[in-house]
């Protein structure tokens, strides 16, 4: 299992985010999380002091996610691991052509745009170190098309090509890898599926698996696409 002692990671205020900091921090782990509620921020400032840090963050600003790493890597060092969590869904009762322009764009925006501005914001500190990974939450979206899921699905295979792409030009000893969650019983879920979403785990189960997973995950597995091993899974 992987010494990884300080991890960052978007999207930290709730869903997956949450229960991952919360995991990890049971573990001994540090955490430097980022979200976009200032609420979300502050509640989990309060009950996670120092040396943990959280910091409202849009993830689409390329601005505001480097001067968050360069924040993180200043006060608590070089991050051992980096999650790339933040992601939005679109409405999945609408066809491609009915979404709006606005609606495409912002799942786009926040899904791969944002995932590449917080591996390209922390990436120079970890390469100048020669250690630490990197991992883009996919999906089930980002390995087969689903109807209604355009905008997501191009964003969460995107996730798999840059991921990928990273772990090509990373030295010996780092790692890039895209990982499936698999399929949650999620606010973002139930939002989307409401009659499927009780037959899923709950974020508390999932993270039971996922957390001793992903500290399992290192340099060998560098450039591969990863899966949560939820029992019955199907992908």
């Amino acid at each position: 299992m992987s010494s990884y002692d300080l991890i960052a990671i978007t999207g930290v205020s709730r869903g997956l985010g949450s229960v991952l900091a919360q995991w990890f921090i049971d573990q001994g782990k540090t955490i430097a999380g980022c979200a976009r509620s200032q609420q979300g921020i502050d509640e989990l400032s309060a009950r996670f002091p120092a040396p943990h840090s959280f910091r409202a963050v849009d993830v689409t600003s390329a601005d505001d996610v480097r001067d968050w790493a360069d924040s993180v890597v200043a006060q608590q060092g070089t991050p051992d691991l980096v999650i790339c969590n933040a992601s939005i869904c679109n409405d999945a009762s609408k066809r491609t052509w009915e979404l709006s322009d606005e609606e495409f764009d912002q799942v786009l925006s926040v899904n791969i745009n944002g995932t590449a501005n917080v591996c390209r914001a922390f990436l120079p500190s970890m390469v100048e170190r020669g250690s630490g990974t990197l991992i883009g939450l996919s999906s089930r979206a980002g390995r087969k098309g689903l109807a209604n899921l355009a905008p997501y699905c191009a964003g969460k295979w995107a996730i798999e090509g840059l991921m990928r792409a990273i772990a090509r030009e990373l030295p010996d000893g780092m790692a890039s890898i895209p990982m499936n969650p698999c399929d949650i019983n999620t606010e973002m879920y139930r939002s989307n599926w409401p009659a499927n979403a009780p037959s899923k785990p709950s974020p508390e189960e999932w993270v039971a698996i996922a957390g001793p997973y992903i500290l399992g995950l290192d340099a060998q597995h560098s450039g591969e696409s990863a899966t949560v091993p939820l029992p019955g899974y199907v992908l």
